[in-house]
């Protein structure tokens, strides 16, 4: 094994980079911290119970506030303002205070704060509901959290509110069924649909599977250098640069079928709506075989044996897909894993699959995925032609 570099990567190399990888994960310990959900507030009450309860929303270390305040109108219903809001702004959360919440408290009667949700975080749900309660409670009693907004102002210092100790149990204490004010979770995106997230799944695990078949594929380069084979299509009229296109041409080919079976068969099974959303699943999938197709025939390439290849795209492709949410869902990464993962193929694959699969949102939707996948594919092909030169001869 010490004589062999590829045994030894996978051996000691490969399990050392994942436990890295998952240990940041999990422990949420990049740099950044923790994941703090985005929500977004909508005030449909503005007296001053519910902007104490959007002030103390503001204060929760686990959620980011973003957008400010804002309010339906007669044309923007809370359903069409949230969808707007979740699709355009990254907002993965909508708590809508509607009118009559201070009238109701006071009249000791109940009332209902809508939080939509657009249903891919689960984890995230739990959090907002404990933490709604919690905020709902203190502004019921018409008093401010245990750090005074007061003092808070005057310091010029918010402070942060966490998930843990008294705070925790007196959330739990106060219970969202027990307290005037009732939660009513709404997962907007996930309504009339069967099953929306299998499409997600699918899309993770295609992406990856996608990318070992395109490096296989590729290998066969070496395998046709190590046999001759190369050196006399080149001696003929054969270009490197037409061998390399038809070589790209096929794995972008199997590609784009492998995609395609991995979705009928998630629409039969369980039931996938691919026939509603065909165009753009065309898009992102001739999108998404085209930059794994440039990425399999440059790790090629640059290998010399189909041994380094097989060593170097393992590791490559697992880390890629750690990282870029095929295997482990990105929301319960910290926003700095989450960027880097936006380096992989997969990431910006999911992003236009979940835009297309669970916000429903029509192809010119999908400009940013499309450009950089084919940039991707683009600048991969030149830097496997300008190296496929020591292969060429002539």
């Amino acid at each position: 094994m010490w004589n062999n570099k590829q045994e030894l990567v996978m051996v000691l190399v490969l399990p050392i980079l994942f436990f890295s990888i998952f240990a940041m994960i999990f422990s949420r310990g990049v740099s950044s911290g923790d994941s703090a959900i985005n929500v977004a507030i909508v005030d449909d009450d503005m007296t001053a119970t519910s902007q104490r309860i959007a002030r103390l929303l503001k204060l929760q270390s686990a959620l980011q506030i973003e957008l400010g305040l804002l309010n339906t109108t007669k044309r923007w219903s809370i359903e069409r303002l949230t969808r707007v809001v979740m699709r355009d702004h990254d907002v993965d959360m909508v708590v809508y205070l509607p009118d009559g919440i201070e009238a109701n408290l006071q009249s000791q009667s109940k009332s209902t704060v809508k939080l939509f949700s657009e249903g891919s975080n689960p984890i995230g749900d739990q959090i907002i509901r404990v933490l709604l309660a919690q905020v709902i409670s203190e502004a019921s009693r018409n008093r401010p959290p245990s750090s005074s907004l007061d003092n808070a102002s005057s310091a010029n210092e918010a402070p942060s509110t966490n998930l843990s100790g008294s705070a925790e149990t007196s959330a739990a204490d106060a219970g969202v069924s027990d307290s005037l004010v009732d939660v009513e979770t709404t997962h907007l995106f996930a309504v009339g649909k069967h099953n929306p997230k299998i499409a997600m799944y699918a899309a993770g695990i295609a992406v990856m599977f996608l990318l070992f078949s395109a490096t296989g594929a590729g290998g066969s380069l070496l395998e046709e250098h190590e046999a001759g084979t190369l050196d006399r299509l080149l001696s003929s009229q054969l270009r490197i640069s037409e061998l390399l296109a038809g070589k790209w041409l096929y794995i972008m080919a199997l590609g784009c079928v492998q995609l395609t079976v991995m979705f009928l068969w998630a629409q039969q099974v369980f039931s996938v709506d691919l026939i509603g959303h065909l165009s753009g699943f065309a898009l992102m999938t001739f999108c998404t075989a085209s930059a794994t197709a440039s990425l399999g025939i440059c790790l090629a390439v640059f290998c010399r044996s189909r041994t380094q290849l097989t060593a170097v795209s393992t590791v490559l492709i697992l880390t890629m897909s750690a990282l870029g949410g095929s295997m482990v869902p990105r929301y319960v990464m910290s926003q700095e894993m989450q960027r880097w993962g936006h380096l992989t193929f997969n990431a910006w694959a999911l992003d236009g699959f979940q835009k297309v699969f669970w916000y429903d949102m029509p192809v010119t939707s999908l400009q940013l995925e499309v450009t950089v996948l084919l940039g991707m594919t683009i600048i991969l092909g030149c830097i496997a032609r300008l190296y496929a030169d020591r292969w060429d001869a002539r």
